[in-house]
């Protein structure tokens, strides 16, 4: 009588494949892409502290049917995803930003060098009173028509999962605390909103 082998059992080991298909992925294992307007190729961030995959809501209602009450189903509703950037000194971040702002704000100089951002200082109240900081697109609809989260998976198999966020709006950049008594790195805190997001699962195969 063969001794059952529970962890092979549990974490999908098996004399065919050979893989550990069972384990949880790990949080350290993913990459990060962000695809831009302006560039051809995307730009891989490896240097961020930490991401937020975008979760998913269901819009539901409660209805009456002979008196038994019935869920039925709506509308399906993307969430955000959160992205922690590292304040690098080669500004890989910062450079985005710029560029983002200046693709939708201040007739294409968003919040770059020497440029008017709302300064004016003209009364609120004079007819000819006119601000830059509204909406002022110059450049693509789309500023980043993708972000592409990759989490990996074991070493020397292609198993790995996809999620790509479509059509992607900056909606939050919030700047970190400078202060005197810490050596922390700075950072970024970014909420972007997808208008779509596709997943794709790569099976769990010897690469080759």
């Amino acid at each position: 009588m063969s001794i059952r082998n529970h962890a092979t059992e549990t974490f999908g080991t098996g004399t065919t494949e050979g893989l550990l298909t069972g384990i949880p992925r790990q949080k350290f294992n993913f990459t990060l892409s962000i695809s831009l307007a302006d560039t051809g190729s995307p730009i891989e961030f490896t240097r961020i502290q930490d991401l937020t995959l975008p979760g998913y809501s269901f819009d539901t209602q409660i209805v009456n049917q002979y008196n038994q009450k019935r869920v039925i189903q709506t509308k399906l509703n993307y969430g955000t995803l959160g992205v922690t950037f590292y304040d690098t000194f080669d500004n890989s971040f910062h450079d985005i930003l710029k560029r983002y702002t200046a693709n939708y704000y201040n007739s294409g100089n968003g919040i770059g060098l020497f440029t008017d951002f709302g300064e004016n200082t003209e009364s609120p109240i004079n007819p000819l009173h006119s601000t830059t900081k509204g909406l002022d697109p110059t450049g693509k609809r789309y500023f980043v028509p993708e972000i592409m989260i990759t989490q990996n998976g074991m070493a020397g198999t292609a198993q790995f999962r996809q999620t790509r966020l479509k059509n992607c709006m900056l909606t939050q950049a919030t700047g970190d605390t400078l202060n005197y008594s810490e050596s922390a790195p700075v950072v970024w805190t970014t909420t972007w909103q997808p208008e779509h997001i596709h997943v794709v699962d790569i099976p769990a195969t010897q690469a080759t």
